[in-house]
């Protein structure tokens, strides 16, 4: 009986961490964008999905300026977002594709989203600290 209060005991902790994760990835991040032309000044706001676990929706305000929201996920392990390929609507009536990756560290998120618009591909490389 003992061994299953243990058993019990580590899935809970298990399941907390996990919360914990997830909050710490929630929130405000402000920074640059960088890609050819320019560099692009703004905010990225990460929120949980509606389908919950470790699915996310991201309003980027640097990817368009009237800010496009796209889907990710985290892992497990809280350091990595995933930006699985997905099409997004644009603030001038078009539409693109995306995809990339971001990585966690504490207060400071990077990495590169793949950007298709009309054919022409980009890379925007993201540097931004939570708020």
């Amino acid at each position: 009986m003992k061994m299953i209060y243990i058993f019990v005991f580590f899935i809970f902790l298990s399941a907390c961490s996990k919360d914990d994760c997830i909050n710490n990835v929630l929130g405000k991040y402000s920074g640059s964008c960088f890609a050819n032309p320019g560099t692009f000044q703004g905010d990225m706001t990460i929120s949980q999905s509606p389908d919950g676990g470790s699915k996310l929706l991201i309003l980027d305000n640097m990817l368009d300026n009237a800010g496009s929201t796209y889907n990710a996920s985290f892992s497990s392990d809280c350091k990595t977002i995933d930006v699985p390929f997905q099409m997004i609507s644009l603030s001038f009536g078009g539409s693109g594709t995306i995809s990339g990756t971001y990585q966690l560290n504490g207060t400071s998120l990077t990495g590169n989203l793949n950007i298709n618009v009309g054919g022409m591909v980009t890379i925007c490389s993201y540097n931004l600290t939570k708020g």
